[in-house]
């Protein structure tokens, strides 16, 4: 899979490959697919990353300052994620590591993400 990253504030893209395959989503009544392609975008303390999964097109925004992730608009803090969704969310820990615009956020994400992933298992039980 081919990501496109741009800095907003340069306006550079760049080509790389990411380690992320999305895992097949399941499709109602028709042949289980994934579609390539990805998009991250970098503006001062955030980071959005656009994929296409099955028939869903999503995002994930990171906010660095707030320490907050979001999937599809909605704070990943106040929902139920299906294991898809985490592994998407565990693709772009492994993306961000991989790609020059990302290894900023990598370490911040990586610890927002295991933060929230306790939190909610705290709640849970």
């Amino acid at each position: 899979m081919t990501t496109t990253t741009k800095n907003m504030q340069s306006g550079e893209e760049q080509q790389v490959k990411s380690p992320h395959q999305a895992p097949p989503m399941p499709e109602r009544g028709g042949e289980v697919k994934s579609s390539p392609g990805t998009q991250l975008v970098s503006f001062g303390e955030r980071i959005t990353y656009t994929f296409a999964h099955g028939r869903e097109v999503g995002s994930i925004h990171f906010d660095r300052a707030r320490g907050e992730i979001f999937y599809k608009g909605h704070n990943i803090r106040n929902m139920d994620l299906e294991e898809w969704q985490m592994q998407v969310m565990e693709g772009l820990r492994k993306t961000l590591g991989m790609q020059e615009q990302g290894k900023r956020f990598a370490e911040s994400y990586g610890k927002t993400l295991d933060k929230i992933i306790l939190e909610k298992n705290r709640v849970a039980k």
